[in-house]
This record gives C-alpha cells, structure tokens and sequence, in this order.
C-alpha cells in the first residue's frame, strides 16, 4: 500500500503545492517509501519469479496440442464444436435412435416430425418402438397427462431391436414421445386420436303375420322375435357415428346364419320415429341368426357385432284326440250305431273335420262323411284354438249298405287347418270295427263281465284286508285295557296309520277301475243296440256324451243316466239296465263308500288331537264295512246274472 499510494503521488501531474498542509504528509509518505524500497530483497519477491507461469504456460500449450489432436482425429465432432461455440444449431452426435410404430388396425400419417393416427374407441393400440445405434435396456414412452410406460425388448436383430407395448381399450385421445438410451430428441411426437365407430343403439324387428292366422303386425324391440312362418320380416336399426362421419351416411351389410349369406342394406324409417335406419326384409321360412357389419367414413367399424335371432314357429297341422270311442277296436252287431266324438286343436283354426269309413270286403274307395264341430273353451299350455266335433250314425250308413256278421270296417278322422296356401292335415289313429252275430257278441260280454266279477272279487278281499287293519290300529290306541290305562298313540301306531291310508287309496284306485270297465261294458251294449228295450237309455246317454269335451272318464254323466233310469224315467230295460244297475253299485262303492273312508284316514294322519284321532278312525272303520257291504252286493249281483247267462247258455246248446 506505501509503494502504491509514493507511485500515485510521484505520477500526479498538478503534484501538492508546497505551501498547502498536506505537503509534508506526501513529503513523508515518499520519504517513507524510499527507506522501505532499500530495505526489500527483490530475487525473494514472487512478482520477479518465473517458475509459476512458464508452468502454466506449459499446461496451457498441452491441453491445446490434445485438443488439436481430438480435432483431428474426429474432425465432424470438432466442427460441430466449433459451430455450437459460434453460436450454430448443428445437433450433437448421438449414438441411440428410436422410431415409433403403431398398430396395423390405427391409421397413421407422418407430417414433420409428428405421427398422428385414429383409433376406434375401447379398440386396443399396439405401440413399436425401434431403436438403433446403441440398444437401451429399456424405452420410456412419456405420456402428455404425466404417464409413463415401459416398453422391454420382443424382438433383436442386427442392427436393431423392437420394444412394443399395448394400450388396453383406448377411451380418450393420447399424445405421447418415446425416449432411450441418450436420445433425447421426442422425435416422433404422437398424436392418437379417438374415433366413435358406429354402432346399432336400437333395434326394431316388425313382423306381419300371414293373413290366414287372424293375427296382428308386432314389432319387438331390442330382443330376439318368434314368428309364424310365412310371416314378413323387416328389421332396422338405429346407429349411432362419429361426429366426424355424421354427415355420411353409414354403409354395411348383415350377415344370415348358419347359410353365411350377405344381404345388402337399404335405408328405412326407425319405428316410432322420423330417423333413418338400415334395414333389410325375407319372408321367415326357417330360423336364423343375424349381425350387422357396418362401416362408417372413416373406415371405422363395429367392434362387437350383435348376434340376433328370429325363431320361425311352425303353424303346426290339427291333433286329433279321440273322446269316444275310448279303445281303437270296437265290436258291435249289424244293428250297432256308431258314437264318434273327438276334440282337434290347431294353432288358428280348423277348415273341415271328414269321417272316412273303408269297407274291408269292398273294393271301392273308403266313403267320406264331413262332421259338424264347434268351438269349446279348453285350458291349453299350447295355445291355440280347439274344435268339437261329434256324431251318431248307424253303422250301415257308413258303407251304404246293411251290414252281415264278419264285416269289417276302418275309420279315420281327418282334420284340415286353415294354413296358406297349404293347408296341413292331421289324422287320428284307426278305428277298428268288427261286426259279429248277436250270440257272439253276447259271449263276449259274458266274458268280459267274468272279468268285472273276478276283479270285484279281490276289491271285496282287498277292501276286507284294510277294514281288518283299521280295526286293528283302532283297537290297539283305544280299545278298553284292564289296569285302565290312558290311551296313547305311539310313533309305530302313526306309522300303521300311514300304512292304512296307502292301503285304502289303493282301494278306491281299483273301484275307479273297476266303475270305468262296468260303465265301458254298458255303453258298448247300449249302442250295440242288443237290448231293443234300452232305446230311451241309448238316446239319453248319446246327449250326455254329446256335452263330454274331455278324454277324462266323468262319472257324473254316468250318475245322471243311472239316476233317470232307476227313477223310471227312461221306460224299463232289459240286459242293458241290468248292466245300469251294476254300474250304478260301482260308483256307489267308488264315489261315496271308498272315497270317504279314504278322506277320513286322511284327517286321521293329519290331526294331533286323541279325540279327533279317535272319531276319524271310528267313522273310518264305519266307512269300509258299508263299503264292504257293496262290494258283497254287487258281487251277489254279478253272480246271479253269472248263473242266469249260463242257464242260457245251456238252454241255447240244447236248442242247437
């Protein structure tokens, strides 16, 4: 600081005057500095020394020498230097470089240095990655929201490796770069864009059924269709687009199945609606399967076609259900007359119900006798509409001549429907007539009561067995026992019980038979017409016949004939109401005498109460006897007649 501030002063050009106070302190100050200059050894200063610098002048010249030889071994690098030192743009040398690469289902155009592409929406989009150069380990993609995703190396070759990964179910736009290894360039800039594609929002299958069926057109909305065949199809559809593609109009094409047919598409009116819709017709002949393909003008189509279906219902031909005669053989003499009736059910509608009637012995063709029917209200799963028909003729008329014993006869229903233009047929099973000589057909009777008598028989040893046990169960829980006990319905008493009830349901299961074989027998002879004193009884049970729509067996019809007659109404009657009266002691033990006890079982099991046990039980018991008594009545009846018939039997042996 002294030698600095003696420089400063001596160097001054106006000085200090020497008449001014500061004139000494200058002087002194020089003065200073002067002793302190002779004092300094000047070989120890380092300003004087030369070692320092020539070392870095040393250094400095060997990092000029190694750059001049980097130059010169890698001038493009040394130029690129040089340039960006200036102030220049040239990029840097790099040793990774990457490609992007989209799926074949995007469309993508390159403009500059972005990639920009279009995707459907929920469409997957596989992304590829190329690099080059040094191969990174891995490849980031780095989203525009913040994301980031990794793709990992599927495929190398020389010179270069695939990295992919795949977007799931693209919902919203994406723009994304890549980058790996030391490029850092973001070099495409990707651009995806989502596209809507077009899709069916509603559907409208509208059906016209054919004429003949009385049904009204139908439209089904968004849900498969059953149709009549031969009905009108039409199907459109409502789709929904792009905004993009709204103003062109959608294309496409549906697909038949299982034929794999293609049908082309018009434009239609979407029910309800002033919109446009795809549409296409057929005439439903067979069931099929259906999918829209469609395609808008972005190149854009549906992704998850629907599958529809329309089920062509056959309009199936009449079913004929024959109500009487019950059996498919019948036996009558020539004097017989034939009750024919039968219920046919058709899905819309019967044309005509023909009686065809085929002589065995002729050879002309079978005669055709059309039959009046009716409309009749029965519960049906299948829907529809169900017809009656019904009628009584002799059975000569039916082959326009009289008959003789041996003749043999072939009947047939036959049923048209309404269908168009073919109208389908249905035909009952064959009825066999044979005709026999009275005496004949007597034994045959005489045969089948024989039957009735020894299946009476074991009702009566049947019915005997269940009274016994129910006696037995009675006695066991309530009976009087010396020491005066309560009485007490144990578990194997309730099982004996249960026992009994089974048994006498089987009872009344055999009466029911038993009543249909004595009603059967007495209806054959009736119309067989052997007994020319039951014409009044043949007369009424043909009315009450007339009125019976089921296959069932209604005892009723049989109760109001017996009643009537056994009340005289109806004249008196030989054989024929003899077998009435047989009849009418069936249904008494079938329908009061078996079916109360059954009932009074049945309370039985069902009460908790002793005395409620105790009263079933007694009137159980009550029940079974009086049905026992009947069973023993009509199998006194039936063995009288048994004797009778054998008596004439044997009186006819003697005349012959």
């Amino acid at each position: 600081e002294l030698f600095v501030s003696a420089t400063d002063f001596q160097q001054s050009e106006t000085g200090t005057p020497a008449n001014s106070p500061g004139a000494s302190l200058v002087a002194k100050v020089l003065s200073r500095a002067d002793q302190s200059a002779q004092t300094l050894d000047l070989k120890a200063l380092p300003v004087f020394q030369s070692r320092g610098p020539l070392k870095r002048l040393a250094f400095g010249a060997g990092v000029l020498l190694l750059l001049a030889g980097a130059s010169a071994a890698w001038p493009t690098h040394a130029g690129i230097f040089a340039n960006r030192l200036a102030g220049g743009v040239n990029p840097w040398p790099q040793l990774t470089f990457l490609d992007i690469e989209l799926g074949a289902n995007t469309s993508a155009t390159r403009t500059g240095d972005d990639l920009r592409g279009s995707i459907a929406r929920g469409e997957d989009l596989p992304i590829t990655a190329r690099a080059t150069g040094r191969i990174p380990e891995e490849v980031e993609l780095h989203f525009s929201d913040g994301g980031r995703a990794i793709l990992n190396p599927v495929e190398r070759s020389s010179g270069e490796t695939l990295f992919s990964t795949t977007l799931r179910s693209v919902q919203t736009d994406v723009e994304f770069v890549a980058r790996g290894g030391d490029d850092r360039r973001e070099i495409p800039r990707v651009f995806i864009e989502v596209l809507e594609p077009p899709d069916i929002t509603r559907l409208a299958i509208v059906v016209t059924p054919p004429a003949y069926s009385g049904q009204a057109a139908f439209t089904t909305t968004d849900a498969d269709a059953k149709v009549l065949a031969g009905s009108r199809v039409e199907v459109l559809a409502l789709c929904d687009t792009d905004e993009s593609a709204a103003k062109s109009p959608i294309q496409g094409q549906v697909r038949l199945l299982p034929e794999d047919r293609l049908v082309t598409l018009t434009q239609g009116t979407f029910p309800g609606t002033d919109l446009p819709a795809l549409a296409f017709a057929f005439e439903a002949d067979q069931s099929l399967r259906f999918r829209y393909e469609l395609r808008d003008s972005n190149g854009l189509t549906n992704p998850d076609p629907g599958l529809w279906s329309v089920e062509v219902i056959e309009d199936r031909s009449p079913r004929i259900n024959l109500i009487y005669p019950r059996g498919l053989t019948l036996e009558t003499v020539p004097t017989g007359v034939l009750l024919l009736s039968a219920a046919v059910q058709d899905d819309f509608g019967i044309q005509d119900l023909i009686l065809t009637a085929e002589d065995q012995r002729a050879e002309g063709a079978p005669l055709s006798f059309p039959l009046e029917f009716g409309p009749i209200e029965t519960p049906s799963a299948q829907g529809g509409t169900t017809q009656f028909g019904f009628e009584r003729m002799p059975m000569s008329t039916l082959v326009g001549r009289d008959l003789v014993a041996g003749d043999t006869l072939r009947l047939e229903l036959t049923a048209r429907d309404t269908r168009q233009p073919e109208a389908g047929t249905g035909r009952s099973p064959s009825i066999l007539v044979r005709v026999l000589t009275t005496d004949e057909y007597m034994r045959r009777v005489q045969d089948r009561l024989s039957l009735v008598r020894r299946r009476t028989s074991e009702l009566f040893e049947l019915q005997r067995e269940k009274l016994r046990r129910t006696e037995e169960l009675l006695d066991a829980a309530f009976g009087e026992t010396e020491a005066g006990d309560t009485p007490e319905f144990t578990s194997r008493d309730r099982m004996d019980l249960a026992a009994a009830a089974s048994g006498q349901r089987r009872v009344v299961g055999d009466a029911g038979s038993l009543l249909r074989e004595l009603a059967s027998l007495s209806g054959d002879v009736l119309h067989a017409r052997v007994d020319s004193d039951a014409e009044r009884q043949l007369e009424q049970l043909d009315l009450l016949l007339a009125g019976a729509t089921s296959s069932n067996f209604d005892p009723a019809i049989w109760q109001a004939l017996i009643d009537q007659h056994q009340k005289g109404r109806l004249g008196s009657a030989g054989f024929a109401g003899h077998l009435l009266d047989l009849t009418g002691l069936a249904i008494e033990i079938n329908l009061t005498h078996a079916t109360a006890a059954t009932e009074s079982l049945a309370r039985a099991e069902e009460t908790t109460s002793l005395e409620d046990l105790q009263l079933a039980l007694t009137a159980a018991v009550e029940l079974q006897a009086a049905n026992l008594s009947a069973i023993e009545d009509l199998l006194g009846r039936l063995a009288e007649w048994d004797n009778f018939q054998s008596v004439l039997s044997l009186a006819r042996d003697v005349l012959d």
